[in-house]
């Protein structure tokens, strides 16, 4: 009793203090439930305060929890949910067939393996033909469960592998046995450093970032008219010219300027859509410039992270691992 008084205060204090959260504590169990769909009856082992009963019950499932902490027991009940107070490992034979899949997280990692391997024994002598066990723990692949969450419980025995826990499933029966990590537990303090590379290997912004302004051309003068006809011309002649010159200026011109301006006012915009298109090619050219150098970056990256090999997994894969199976449907 003296290590789950222990334990008990602690978490307490934990809470207490919001270094824990009940929030994210059912955010991580949530994750877990999609696994439990066509499964009725299930037992939660190590329930402590009902959490995931609550989880199992709002889903419709019949939700049972054990625990051997007689205060988390009463907690449980006083909600409504159904619990026992037992020695998990002395119980779950007494339960042959009853429950139709079984759960337990974060509470392998108290005991040690002999009494594991005792648990998930009993455990498949409690499920029914078919059933599913599913175990989470901390994940010893990651560096922060190492060097910090691991050792905040005073409790803790020792950390499971999955490939450990996957032959104590094998060795007592089970098939189909799988392991993964539960995503909901991911820890993304690389993401951070990673932007942070990025952003020290992006090369300079181009200094050319506005389009060249509108040009404007002067209108070209009109061509000089014809010479006039001289003194030695027909009367004729310089009489059709002055008659011709006042039409033209009378009639004639005010349309011919409205038109000639027109085609100015044109020339201009063809003139401003060609720099304008000399400017995009020469931006279009700095952009593939940048991309091909973010390329040769993120492969030179790759390059470095696989001359690191398999150290990287120990950096930050999901903080809680797990491992299920099921027991034959036809046991032999």
């Amino acid at each position: 009793m003296t290590q789950l008084d222990l334990e008990h205060r602690y978490y307490d204090y934990l809470y207490s203090k919001g270094y824990s959260s009940n929030e994210a504590l059912r955010r991580v169990l949530q994750w877990y439930l999609t696994y439990f769909q066509g499964f009725q009856r299930v037992l939660d082992i190590g329930c402590g305060n009902g959490e995931f009963l609550q989880i199992l019950q709002a889903a419709g499932h019949e939700a049972v929890g054990v625990d051997i902490d007689p205060a988390m027991v009463e907690q449980c009940q006083a909600q409504g949910l159904t619990a026992h107070t037992a020695d998990v490992r002395t119980w779950l034979p007494t339960q042959a067939g009853h429950y139709d899949a079984i759960f337990s997280s974060n509470v392998i990692e108290h005991l040690d393996a002999p009494t594991v391997e005792d648990i998930v024994a009993g455990a498949y002598q409690a499920l029914r033909p078919g059933g599913l066990l599913l175990l989470g723990t901390p994940n010893p692949e990651s560096a922060i469960v190492h060097l910090h969450e691991y050792w905040r419980d005073p409790t803790h025995v020792r950390l499971y592998s999955r490939q450990l826990l996957e032959f104590f499933l094998h060795n007592a029966g089970f098939i189909e046995v799988q392991s993964n990590v539960n995503h909901e537990t991911r820890w993304e303090g690389i993401d951070t450093m990673l932007e942070a590379l990025s952003r020290a290997t992006t090369p300079p912004e181009a200094t050319e970032h506005v389009p060249p302004p509108r040009q404007h051309h002067r209108v070209a003068d009109l061509h000089p008219w014809p010479a006039p006809p001289g003194p030695q011309s027909s009367l004729r002649q310089r009489l059709s010219f002055r008659l011709l010159h006042l039409v033209f200026k009378k009639f004639l011109e005010p349309y011919l300027d409205i038109a000639r301006l027109d085609l100015e006012h044109y020339r201009q915009h063809i003139v401003q859509l060609t720099e304008q298109v000399d400017w995009l090619q020469r931006q279009m050219t700095v952009v593939q410039n940048r991309t091909n150098h973010q390329d040769e970056q993120i492969q030179q990256l790759g390059a470095q992270i696989q001359q690191l090999g398999t150290s990287t997994r120990f950096l930050y894969p999901a903080r809680e691992a797990f491992v299920y199976g099921y027991k034959p449907k036809t046991v032999v």
